[in-house]
């Protein structure tokens, strides 16, 4: 047997080269064969064949005859079934006619119940309604009369004492006339004159006092009147829903007596239905076994004919064969036996169906299941005809019938070609082998030459899997040479709203390379990335076996398409693409060429001998433009030789659109199998690696994988200190920070590494730490403050001081003292800034200054103290002394950066791998753990939103489960972003924790080591806000008098004993709709009248002569003092000048030099403080005050002096025993106010 078919059918890495040994030594066979042919072959085959055609003409006569009479007993049989089945389908459209109209008059008749009762019910429901409108104005009329009453001193309502001093007359309705009498229109009327009655005398003091008791029995009447139509409404409801009942109840019998006769009359249409169904079935049966029976008897007697006829044909032939037998036995035996031993036609056809299975049209590849080996590019024709010529030929022909895939991959393909007597058989390339083609041509074939490039291109882009097959398009010309295959570029359709896919052309777009300098170029980190592929694959046989053991670091495949080769090129270019063709062919490298006669002929000589000694390694086919085919020019194979190759051109331009549109899918697919971290074997540890870690030697945390397939760990201990990280936004930073620190909290305790995080993007990226208790943090700014972040880095300072305390002289590293001092064990402290140069470039001078002085201060000294930084951001090139802090960071990532910055961080073999990644792969990147040297390529895991909540959720339970909780300080701006926030427990489920009373909780301190714990025991004095440079100091202000405000209704629920007062002198009709909307302490007290007693600023003094009076009676009754009494003065300087003239002066400064003795406090906003020195009020009267954004000279006229550091915006000085920097907290926005207002109305049980 031939050696490859003694093989199962199998890919090949080379289909095409064991297809054409294949066919070579088949073709010596049958030449050895034609040689044996005797010439009686073709006198025996004259003699059969007329005696086959005698028999095929007389058995087709008479089938004939037979089918003659089996058509006419068919035509009667069918008369009769159609007959019988028309009776049967007019039996049944009868009855299903009357079934209808039964149904049809039981639905009329049960719409006419429904509609009755529908009726009579809507009058009930209006009649009912116009009681009640009764009901809901005599209501109204003596609400309006508790209007008029108002309310006593201590706001208790007047019209509710005046009724508990009578009884009311109880009225009973026992009839429907009674019922109707209490609702009737005229009580409304009788109601509004009373009222006008009891107005009368209550706005007429005399009157008020001499017809007090006929008021009192005016609103007695009214109250009866109430409760009477009460009653009657009631009775009236309740005698309805009776009468509706009974009327249900006849309409349901009515219909169901309907129903019971309808489905009766049904029943006996059905039952007279099925009889005669039965009787007609009865006779269709019975006409079908007639035919039956007929039938049978038809083909018994044909077959036996037929049978007879047969045999004695057979019987002739049989004996003519045996007569020519004995003259060619011989050789058919030889010549058979030879061939099924050699070329077994299961296994022949097995093995071409296999080398046919690749798609031979572009727009067929999405159906291919399976990996493919090699790439169909063409046809090889191979002429045969001497192979039927001379006697023996038709012999032959009928050997080949047994193969019929050496002649095309389909039937009518194939009939046609053998009878054109020439094989056709696959022509492919191998993508295993990575075999690289030049195709030579003559000038006139250019346009032929630019469509063969691009078609090749396309299969070979469809053979590989999605993603894996990028291509390095050149082009000396430049002139549009691969506009067709671009056309099916998947990143072509990238955009907002679609997922982000790469190109399969290396390079900015799709971009194809046509200067000298860009050609040399690419051709050079191509070289590079080879060369790495070659160390680090060589355990593999192929790329593609790379791939399979390696599905999360796959690797792509690189080929070279080239047009007008070698334009462009020189000879260090030729020999490069020489070595990379001999030595990196399974490693994805391989080059398409296209070359012009002209391109070759005008180079020089140095540049043609280079070209010859490339084409040793190349599959080197002729293009002429008289010739349809394609000719080798060099092969082992003589039937490649003598083929001619016909490529496969381009898809027709209608399926270029819907070819582009699957391999968009196909990519968009690919591309989204990411490499999760939570499915990273050997980055995310084993459940019982958990939390187990020790970090004395250092820490090393798992983040991607390598090239070659193992996986990455950033390094932090003695010798790789630091680490700096540079990318463009989208390139994957964030995602790598992510897994950092959730990998290393994953794997450490606090007890071994504790993180400090800053981040200059607003927070948006990680805000979410702030939400689960994760001990492994110590702070977390997330709220673009530079104070707060040089904070940060003080705190550090000192600790980095004590360390150098406690570890002196005697220990060089932290691993040494740990070793001896196991009772005082350090842990390692990794302090992670990103976006650095964001970070500077928003600070003050000074600040900035501080904080680069600190990170660099970090950078020399605290290798010793187990303090390691990362450096983040995409503009750190920008910051004045970033070189410094650089050197000191051993360990460097570039992810997809400019050229320049890359080369900050690294050497030029660095440039050349960034070069290698696609500006869209997010995650990969370029890194050295040595300085910038020895750079490679590394992909990081990704965890994607849910992943890393699922992980922090169980980080979370895990120190729960261990009651080790967070200490970790987060400065805060809104109050929502922290679950645990005393005011946001309050909002989310009602609960008050931990709130002391009388503490006010306004802000955040911008320190690290300092709380805010503000608990007013005199008068609160906010000033400012009104000068500042934009909104955001009125801002802090209405924020500090709202969540004042709010603390303060949280004591009132909690301790009971707090009375809340609020003038608001901004609440005034003139103001706009913004000034109201921020006016968040006018939105709580003005709705909240349980926990606030509100007025405007028109009430003001008003409720300070009530204040001075309850101020009076405390003085000589102590036990009043026990209440304590808040009074909020929102912004008093807008009052109009007849309110606040000297007696009111003299008031206020009464009220707040004596209040807090006796337990009455003050809390005043001030934002005009120029406006504000009318009141002459002076600091000594208040214990504590908050100053806002100010002028200097405004802050001389509040503290004597000017602040040495001036808040701005959000920020404000809180001057109490003494003096803290805090940010007030955002205004909540409408949602969380709606929220509190809910959360209230459970509370007050009004939801």
């Amino acid at each position: 047997m031939d050696s490859l078919l003694s093989r199962k059918p199998a890919q090949l890495t080379n289909e095409r080269r064991e297809m054409f040994e294949l066919i070579d030594r088949f073709s010596t066979s049958v030449y050895e064969y034609k040689r044996q042919y005797l010439s009686t072959i073709d006198k025996r085959n004259n003699d059969l064949q007329q005696r086959r055609k005698d028999k095929e003409e007389t058995l087709k006569k008479l089938k004939a005859r037979q089918k003659d009479e089996q058509k006419k007993a068919l035509n009667d049989h069918n008369g009769v079934v159609a007959s019988i089945d028309k009776q049967i389908r007019d039996c049944q459209s009868r009855a299903a006619a009357s079934i209808r109209e039964q149904e049809e008059h039981l639905s009329k008749y049960e719409n006419g119940e429904k509609s009755s009762l529908n009726a009579a019910y809507n009058a009930d429901e209006s009649r009912i309604r116009n009681y009640r409108e009764t009901r809901k104005k005599l209501s109204d009329e003596l609400s309006r009369v508790e209007v008029i009453l108002g309310q006593t001193f201590t706001g208790v309502s007047k019209l509710k004492k005046i009724c508990d001093s009578f009884e009311p007359k109880k009225q009973t309705i026992a009839t429907q006339s009674d019922a109707l009498k209490a609702v009737d229109k005229s009580m409304v009327d009788e109601a509004e004159l009373l009222y006008e009655k009891i107005k009368d005398i209550t706005e007429s003091l005399p009157k008020k006092v001499i017809f007090n008791k006929k008021r009192t029995s005016y609103i007695k009447m009214l109250v009866e009147m109430k409760e009477a139509v009460q009653e009657a409404v009631i009775w009236l409801e309740v005698q309805s829903k009776k009468e509706q009942q009974l009327r249900k109840k006849k309409c349901d019998d009515n219909c169901s007596a309907a129903r019971k006769k309808c489905n009766q009359s049904k029943q006996s249409i059905i039952s007279q239905r099925d009889t005669a169904l039965k009787t007609l079935h009865e006779k269709l049966d019975a006409e079908k076994k007639r035919y039956h029976d007929l039938s049978s008897q038809l083909q018994a007697m044909h077959s036996a004919k037929t049978n007879e006829q047969d045999k004695y044909y057979e019987t002739q032939i049989s004996n003519a064969l045996k007569k020519w037998e004995s003259e060619i036995v011989r050789c058919n035996k030889s010549f058979a036996a030879m061939m099924e031993e050699q070329y077994p036609a299961d296994r022949l056809n097995a093995w071409m169906k296999l080398f046919w299975y690749h798609p031979r049209k572009v727009e067929e590849y999405g159906k291919v299941m399976f990996v493919q080996m090699n790439t169909l590019i063409g046809m090889a024709n191979i002429d045969i005809s001497d192979w039927y010529s001379g006697e023996t030929g038709v012999v032959i022909k009928n050997i080949l019938t047994r193969y019929p895939l050496l002649f095309g991959p389909d039937r009518e393909s194939a009939t046609h070609a053998y009878k054109d007597a020439e094989f056709v058989v696959p022509y492919s390339i191998s993508l295993e082998e990575g075999t690289s083609l030049l195709i030579s041509y003559d000038d006139a074939s250019d346009e032929r030459a630019k469509s063969i490039l691009n078609a090749v291109g396309m299969r070979l882009l469809r053979t590989a899997p999605p993603c894996q097959m990028r291509f390095q398009l050149i082009d000396a010309d430049g002139i549009g040479a691969f506009g067709r295959l671009m056309a099916l570029d998947p990143a072509a359709g990238n955009n907002p709203s679609e997922p982000t896919v790469k190109s399969f052309a290396i390079g900015e777009g799709g971009q194809v390379h046509s200067t000298k300098a860009d050609i040399a170029s690419q051709i050079a980190e191509t070289k590079i990335t080879m060369d790495d592929l070659s160390r680090q694959l060589t355990n593999y046989s192929s790329i593609r076996e790379f791939n399979v053991n390696n599905p999360l670091s796959k690797q792509i495949y690189r080929p070279i398409l080239m047009m007008n080769f070698p334009m462009g090129l020189g000879t260090d270019q030729i020999r490069t693409l020489n070595a990379m063709a001999s030595d990196c062919s399974r490693w994805g490298f391989s080059m398409v060429l296209a070359q012009p006669d002209k391109a070759l002929q005008t180079s020089k000589p140095e540049i043609q001998a280079a070209v010859k000694e490339l084409q040793h390694n190349l599959l080197c086919l002729r293009m002429d433009s008289n010739n349809r085919g394609l000719k080798i020019e060099i092969s082992k194979s003589i039937a490649e030789k003598k083929a001619n190759i016909l490529l496969f051109g381009l898809p027709d331009n209608t399926f270029i659109p819907s070819i582009a549109k699957e391999i968009r899918r196909e990519s968009v697919e690919a591309s989204s199998v990411l490499i999760r971290f939570t499915d990273a074997k050997g980055v995310c540890p084993e459940k019982s690696e958990w939390f187990s870690a020790k970090a004395d030697d250092g820490i090393v945390v798992p983040v991607g994988y390598l090239e070659g397939g193992q996986p990455f760990k950033l390094q932090f201990d003695d010798k790789h200190v630091h680490t700096v990280i540079m990318g463009n936004t989208g390139s994957g930073k964030t995602n790598l920070l992510h897994v950092l620190m959730t990998n290393t909290m994953l794997r450490y305790s606090p007890d071994e590494v504790m993180i400090y995080l800053i981040d200059f993007k607003y927070g948006l990226d990680f805000r979410m730490y702030t939400q689960f208790n994760l001990p492994n943090f110590r702070t977390i700014s997330i709220n673009n403050d530079p104070e707060f972040a040089l904070a940060m880095l003080q705190n550090l300072e000192k600790e980095q001081q004590d360390r150098s305390t406690r570890m002196g002289s005697r220990y060089q590293k932290i691993s040494e003292y740990n070793a001896a001092n196991p009772g005082d064990h350090l842990n390692r402290i990794i302090l992670i800034v990103d976006e650095l140069y964001e970070l500077a470039k928003q600070a003050s001078d000074d600040v900035q200054k501080s904080i680069l002085k600190k990170i660099d201060s970090f950078a020399h000294q605290t290798r010793a103290f187990g303090i390691h930084m990362v450096v983040c951001g995409q503009d750190l090139d920008k910051i004045e002394n970033f070189e410094t802090i650089k050197n000191q960071c051993t360990t460097r990532l570039a992810l997809h950066c400019e050229d320049e910055q890359v080369k900050m961080l690294m050497d030029d073999a660095g440039v050349a791998r960034m070069h290698t990644i696609d500006s869209n792969d997010q995650g990969a990147c370029v890194f050295s753990l040595s300085n910038g040297s020895n750079p490679q390529i590394e992909h990081t895991t990704y965890l994607g939103a849910e992943q890393q909540e699922k992980v922090l959720s169980t980080i979370h339970k895990h120190y729960l489960d261990k009651k080790q909780i967070t200490g970790v300080k987060v400065l805060l701006t809104k109050v929502s972003d922290n679950p645990n926030h005393i005011l946001q427990m309050f909002i989310s489920n009602g609960h008050i924790a931990d709130l002391e009373i009388n503490r006010l909780v306004i802000g955040e301190p911008i320190s690290m080591e300092r709380e805010l714990n503000l608990r007013p025991t005199g008068n609160l004095w906010i000033t400012g806000g009104a000068s500042g440079t934009s909104p955001d100091a009125i801002n802090a202000g209405n924020s500090i008098m709202f969540f004042s405000a709010m603390s303060l209704m949280l004591s009132k629920i909690k301790y009971k004993n707090i009375d809340i007062l609020c003038t608001n002198c901004c609440d005034h009709p003139m103001r706009d709709i913004e000034e109201e909307e921020k006016d968040l302490i006018g939105q709580l007290a003005s709705t909240q009248d349980k926990y606030f007693k509100y007025s405007n600023g028109e009430k003001t003094r008003e409720t300070m002569n009530a204040l001075l009076d309850q101020l009076s009676k405390r003085k000589t009754n102590k036990g009043l003092c026990s209440t304590a009494i808040w009074w909020f003065v929102v912004r008093p300087e807008m009052l109009d000048e007849k309110i606040n003239d000297s007696s009111f002066v003299i008031g206020i400064k009464e009220l707040l030099s004596d209040g807090p003795k006796v337990n009455i406090h003050t809390v005043l906003w001030n934002a005009d403080i120029k406006a504000a020195q009318k009141f002459q009020i002076e600091k000594t009267m208040f214990k504590d005050r908050i100053c806002l954004e100010m002028t200097s000279e405004e802050s001389k006229i509040i503290n004597g002096s000017e602040m040495k550091q001036m808040p701005e915006g959000f920020k404000a000085v809180l001057i109490s025993n003494n003096t803290m920097r805090l940010r007030v907290y955002d205004l909540p926005d409408g949602k969380w106010m709606n929220a509190l207002f809910d959360r209230l109305k459970k509370l007050n049980g009004t939801d």
